[in-house]
């Protein structure tokens, strides 16, 4: 029943969409187009470890080391363990339904697909962040990011929903595990306070790569 819904609504969501549609997915869906909005969000943790002029390096060496750590054990767990534990053929390499799907670029993954390893790292960084930020404007946008990356993987016709929902679960769990640690272990003087104001160059950044993403097919 599982496989059949499965099957059922990857074929509802996975579509020709044409060429710049087809552009726009592939590209969301790499990570070299995102290292920009990496490189923002470590000079947002480097500003929020600043006061008064003076950088706290122990809090941004924690900031960077429980990231790391976050996105490390999101993607070891789905792509290191769980895939060959339970080697659930992807949709692409699916005999029952790989030939009604669209594909880009000849892109079709690996063997195995359950669990998303972009799904679980995408959430496990965007609910990071949001535990350290809490701009509303800011968490709309970058759960809506890790949304966007996960639907990718859909249109690309190389993630079931299912896999899709194992890997948010993984990066929930992962993201939740290391910041309890943070709070719980690591000195208050050397974490940083909840974050209320919004940090607009990280929106400002991801808005931006959007938008490049969207407009580059045409130059």
């Amino acid at each position: 029943m599982f496989q059949e819904l499965d099957q059922s609504l990857i074929l509802l969501l996975n579509y020709d969409g044409g060429a710049w549609t087809d552009w726009f997915w592939y590209t969301f869906s790499g990570k070299f187009i995102w290292i920009g909005v990496y490189v923002i969000i470590l000079l947002t943790f480097f500003k929020s470890c600043k006061t008064d002029s003076k950088l706290n390096v122990k809090a941004l060496l924690w900031l960077v080391l429980c990231t790391a750590m976050i996105i490390v054990l999101a993607d070891q767990i789905s792509s290191g363990l769980i895939k060959h534990l339970v080697a659930r053929p992807r949709p692409s390499h699916n005999p029952a339904i790989e030939g009604l799907l669209h594909y880009v670029n000849g892109y079709r993954g690996g063997a195995y697909g359950f669990v998303s390893s972009h799904a679980a790292n995408s959430i496990g960084l965007a609910l990071w962040l949001c535990l350290l930020f809490r701009g509303k404007v800011f968490r709309t946008t970058i759960i809506l990011w890790s949304l966007l990356t996960c639907y990718s993987r859909i249109y690309l016709g190389v993630h079931y929903v299912g896999d899709i929902v194992g890997g948010l679960c993984v990066g929930i769990v992962c993201a939740l595990m290391v910041h309890y640690c943070y709070r719980r272990f690591v000195r208050p003087s050397q974490q940083i306070p909840i974050q209320t104001k919004e940090p607009w160059l990280i929106i400002s950044a991801i808005i931006a790569t959007v938008i490049y993403i969207g407009t580059s097919y045409f130059f």
